[in-house]
């Protein structure tokens, strides 16, 4: 076993000799010293180096003088010297170099209407939800049976209006229960015209069209669900007339602007002729007015005559978009339907109904 003594107070000759090592240590060394002082730096070397230690200084600044300028306001601030920083920190720089992104420039608005992604934000139809509440429509309604614009429509009805689909903080969606019975409705009044026609009817093609997301119907009721004008037909519903519409884009050559596309119109047999067609006609065109379109459309079949004359009465004319005649044989055949739009003029910012 190692005595702890022996280990803390060494032999004294032990002590001796090491120390006697030291010294001549400490003589090789001076000597050494002396003579590489003598021999490799004399004063004439001493001088060269000095010399050409600073000449490499004048070249280096010669060269850092000649390199170009560069701009740094473009590119952002420049970064500090990191070669007396904290690991830690230049790491975290690092980080911020790789995900720093480009500056991008906006892109001016006649590019935008040339690659077709420009939205007005006026033209939403979040905006014609949100300003167009159902007590603003029965307001207008109020006005219009005050000034005598109806002809035999008596009592209180409810107007909704409703999307397809819904979106953030919007709680007024289509139920699946009306859209059924719209399309009810279309079937009804409108199947015998589709299947004399070239296009056919389809319910569940109609379907799609009627879910699409972007699709707003504004739907009439009777105020207690108490008369089912359609109960004839079987269909059991409180709803007497109704109006799809969505907002499209034209077609060329002015593609990049907004029109308001009405899709269906549709009046119980009970109310036709009494002002409530055209009385939805002209709320949808105030509601495009209201997000600052100034064209209306809309898709008619050449065999009903009737609302064609109505449309016509209202300001519509033959949209320039209609499908043109075939001539077969010498014959001029003319399409199945047309396409109607009305442009209006919003300097007085009024809507002649």
């Amino acid at each position: 076993m190692v005595d702890a003594n022996f280990i803390a107070k060494p032999d004294a000759a032990v002590k001796t000799r090491l120390e006697a090592e030291l010294e001549a240590k400490r003589a090789l060394d001076a000597v050494y010293d002396s003579t590489e002082r003598d021999i490799l730096l004399t004063e004439g070397d001493l001088t060269r180096y000095k010399s050409r230690l600073s000449d490499r200084r004048a070249e280096h600044t010669r060269f850092v003088k000649a390199q170009p300028k560069i701009d740094f306001s473009a590119t952002g601030p420049v970064p500090p010297p990191t070669w007396n920083q904290d690991p830690r920190k230049k790491r975290e720089q690092r980080k911020q170099s790789i995900t720093r992104q480009p500056v991008v420039p906006p892109i001016p608005p006649h590019l935008l209407v040339i690659l077709n992604l420009y939205v007005d934000p006026m033209t939403s139809p979040t905006r014609i939800m949100r300003d167009w509440a159902d007590e603003a429509i029965a307001e207008v309604w109020r006005h219009c049976y005050a000034q005598g614009q109806f002809k035999g429509i008596y009592g209180a009805y409810k107007f909704h209006l409703r999307r397809t689909t819904k979106t953030t903080g919007e709680e007024r969606v289509l139920t699946d229960e009306d859209r059924e019975n719209c399309l009810g409705i279309i079937e009804h009044t409108s199947s015998a015209a589709y299947k004399a026609s070239s296009i056919g009817w389809n319910v569940a093609s109609k379907r799609t069209e009627m879910a699409n997301k972007h699709m707003m119907y504004l739907i009439v009721r009777t105020s207690d669900g108490s008369f089912y004008p359609f109960a004839r037909n079987n269909l059991y519903t409180d709803i007497i007339a109704f109006v799809s519409f969505m907002i499209e884009y034209d077609d060329a050559p002015n593609q990049h602007r907004q029109v308001v596309y009405i899709y269906e119109v549709h009046v119980a047999e009970n109310y036709r002729a009494k002002g409530l067609g055209r009385w939805l006609m002209f709320v949808v065109e105030a509601m495009a007015q209201s997000v600052s379109i100034n064209k209306t459309m809309l898709t008619v079949f050449r065999s009903n005559k009737g609302a064609i004359k109505a449309y016509e009465m209202m300001g519509y004319k033959k949209d320039q978009a209609t499908p043109p005649d075939r001539v077969v044989r010498g014959r001029i055949i003319q399409g199945d339907y047309m396409i109607m739009s009305k442009t209006w003029l919003s300097k007085t910012g009024e809507i002649k109904m």
